[in-house]
């Protein structure tokens, strides 16, 4: 949707036919898809030491075809946050479409910064954001199918909208058409039910869980790729191949998943996964190492 509205506010307003989008490495894979969908060519920004969008890259892969800039808020594989201020100033100042992909870190970074971590801005107080997408279905605890998306102004909806004109809505923006509501109304209902101190209660657990995990890692002797900026802790055995690690869990009941920026074993820690799991699983790695 994001990358739909980039594309089509960049071919009214700017006549780029054949558009480009800046994505870092570390981006998810369904940039791929829109690119492909929506016939864009991908530009990929380098990550930085730390894993992170390189400001400097993004700005010197601008052209004259770049229909749209993305930054992470929360990146698949490591959970960090990437430097959104400096890139929403690169985009505003070249008048570029930015869109903050917050979809794991939307429903943990606010409650995260109300309890006084520090971490990036992501939102529209920053005037070079255009749209965020959020995922209520992860950090936010809804059922899935619970995506969401915000947009700065109507006109990146207005660029989308086909005439629906039988239907009580009289222009639609969206992709899919009909769909179930129950999703929608689950996730209202949990949002009421937590509200913002239920959230920072939640995610205040979830961390001090990350941070056990974390520490006990390094206490074992495995290297941790990063500090875990959110719920993801990402890490290696040094003397062994991740996949070798991957599968020797796996024979002990672990099912994990295995990054591949940089390669590594990926633990996303989120609410149903408790401490005493954490415990159990530190045993075998432990017996393994």
């Amino acid at each position: 949707m994001a990358i739909r509205a980039a594309r089509n506010h960049a071919r009214k307003y700017k006549g780029i036919v054949d558009g480009e989008i800046i994505i870092p490495s570390s981006a998810h894979f369904s940039f791929k898809k829109a690119a492909d969908m929506l016939n864009l060519k991908i530009v990929e920004a380098n990550l930085d030491d730390n894993y992170k969008t390189d400001a400097d890259s993004v700005k010197n892969l601008i052209s004259d075809k770049t229909v749209a800039i993305v930054a992470i808020a929360g990146t698949t594989e490591l959970g960090l946050v990437d430097p959104i201020g400096e890139i929403s100033k690169i985009a505003l100042d070249n008048n570029i479409y930015f869109h903050v992909d917050a979809a794991f870190g939307g429903f943990s970074i606010p409650f995260l910064r109300e309890m006084g971590h520090e971490l990036p801005v992501f939102d529209f107080s920053l005037p070079g954001v255009c749209s965020i997408t959020v995922d209520p279905h992860k950090m936010g605890l809804a059922p899935i199918p619970a995506g969401g998306i915000l947009f700065r102004e109507k006109e990146y909806l207005d660029v989308m909208a086909i005439d629906s004109p039988y239907l009580t809505v009289k222009t639609q923006s969206t992709i899919v058409g009909t769909r179930l509501g129950a999703s929608s109304a689950a996730t209202y209902a949990i949002m009421k039910y937590y509200g913002k101190k239920g959230y920072c209660n939640l995610i205040k657990n979830i961390m001090e869980n990350t941070k056990f995990f974390k520490e006990n890692l390094e206490k074992i002797g495995y290297d941790v790729i990063c500090e875990p900026e959110l719920n993801i802790v990402a890490f290696n055995h040094p003397d062994m191949k991740t996949n070798e690690l991957a599968d020797k869990l796996e024979n002990l009941g672990w099912k994990v998943s295995v990054a591949k920026c940089p390669v590594a074993i990926r633990v996303v820690l989120m609410n149903h996964l408790k401490l005493n799991h954490l415990k159990e699983l530190l045993e075998d790695l432990k017996e393994i190492y």
